[in-house]
């Protein structure tokens, strides 16, 4: 077994992931002191730019494993493919943005102040998307190549020039709101321009855009089921906010938090799922994904009771959990209350689906995995949330959730029984 090289590709990625989040929460904490309208602009622009951020991470899971599956003889012409690739796709979605993201912030129903702040913004985050493109690719890359640890370090010295910029442009310079923005352009354009530099030294590519037709298009359509999937989840993520919206605001504060304790506590296992697509192309076969699982049942096994323990451990501070550190009352904290019993078997469920789903993408399988999980989230989980919430009946709600995924696992393991996880 290789658990130490799994984990050691594990680990980079997922300090990454916190790194990125810190890099968010410094543009909060410092538009935090311009006042409330500076803090709810924030968060608009990233909400409008949908397609490409969507374009971005559906590219990411194609592409390590299209490169961990290669000797280190052939990864320069793919790597040297893939950059040509998103250069073309960014710099394109960056044109489609700065004419198509102004009109789209203008059906948004927010204050006139608030969208003059947001239209700031959006200007120079959408400015930055070959950047932003480009670093993720470059990073995904090194990740691929074992240099899971320089990203982090890159990552790491994001944030600090994103803390020393942001203080500068806001503060020094009087540049306000737009400073913000302004500095991550600046920040994202130079961690760009460091992570090529690196992935040049490493494999010798060349950036200067050759697109490949052919190798282009294969690429594209394993990306396709992937884009259709984080598209479908943007679209149910909507309506299930209007569901909770219906409930008034204190169950939509419940979502609130909810949502925010899963981005936390679930990062570790997306990174498990990145580290799959990478580690397994490397070993592995897409024919040998039983010998996989039995190298590894034991370490999966004890995850998935450790994980078990932790939720049991959080449910019984639930309460503690949801005064102290989100300061929900009466009927917030009820239906926190409610998600809290069912979360100590969500949470090793979600892990078990989520390495399945690792596993089939790193297979290259990408379009079953999708099927399932859009079918799921239309036909089980918005219909369950909906009388849920109809009923006022926090429990059935969560219980959608954990029901969609334990359904996901379980048509993800009949399927990985019957070979239809490995491509043909």
């Amino acid at each position: 077994m290789r658990t130490k090289e799994l984990l050691h590709i594990f680990f980079p990625l997922l300090m990454s992931f916190l790194a990125n989040r810190l890099l968010t929460q410094t543009d909060i904490i410092m538009l935090s002191n311009l006042g409330t309208e500076a803090v709810a602009a924030f968060s608009i622009p990233s909400r409008i730019m949908i397609i490409d951020i969507i374009a971005a991470m559906s590219i990411i899971p194609v592409l390590s494993v299209t490169i961990s599956k290669n000797k280190k003889e052939l990864q320069k012409p793919i790597i040297e493919k893939c950059f040509s690739l998103c250069i073309t796709i960014s710099t394109f979605l960056c044109f489609l943005g700065l004419i198509a993201y102004p009109y789209l912030l203008q059906f948004m129903n927010v204050p006139p102040n608030t969208q003059a702040y947001a239209l700031e913004g959006l200007f120079w985050l959408t400015l930055a998307i070959p950047f932003r493109f480009l670093k993720s690719t470059g990073n995904i890359v090194l990740h691929s190549l074992g240099k899971g640890n320089e990203v982090v370090f890159i990552a790491m010295a994001e944030v600090v020039a994103n803390f020393i910029i942001n203080y500068i442009l806001i503060f020094v310079l009087n540049m306000g709101f737009e400073g913000a923005f302004i500095s991550t352009f600046l920040v994202s354009g130079l961690a760009m321009l460091f992570i090529l530099f690196r992935v040049n030294i490493l494999t010798d590519v060349s950036y200067t855009p050759k697109i490949d037709i052919t190798w282009s298009k294969k690429f594209l359509r394993g990306a396709s089921a992937e884009w259709i999937r984080l598209f479908s989840e943007r679209l149910v993520l909507l309506v299930l906010i209007a569901f909770f919206m219906a409930n008034g605001v204190e169950v939509l504060a419940s979502y609130s938090v909810v949502s925010e304790w899963e981005n936390l506590l679930f990062l570790p296992l997306i990174a498990f799922m990145r580290a799959i697509g990478i580690f397994y192309p490397k070993h592995y076969k897409a024919a040998e994904v039983s010998l996989f699982f039995n190298d590894y049942r034991s370490l999966f096994v004890v995850i998935s009771f450790c994980l078990l323990l932790l939720g049991l451990g959080f449910a019984l501070f639930s309460e503690n959990i949801g005064i102290s550190i989100y300061s929900l009352e009466s009927k917030s904290l009820a239906w926190w209350a409610a998600y809290m019993l069912i979360f100590p078997l969500y949470l090793p469920v979600r892990f078990l689906s989520t390495l399945i789903m690792g596993v089939g993408f790193a297979t290259e399988n990408y379009k079953n995995v999708s099927k399932i999980d859009v079918i799921l989230s239309w036909v089980i989980l918005l219909p369950v949330v909906y009388i849920g919430t109809y009923y006022d009946n926090s429990l059935l709600t969560w219980s959608g959730f954990l029901l969609t995924e334990v359904l996901f696992l379980v048509f993800l393991i009949y399927q990985l029984k019957n070979k239809s996880l490995v491509a043909k």
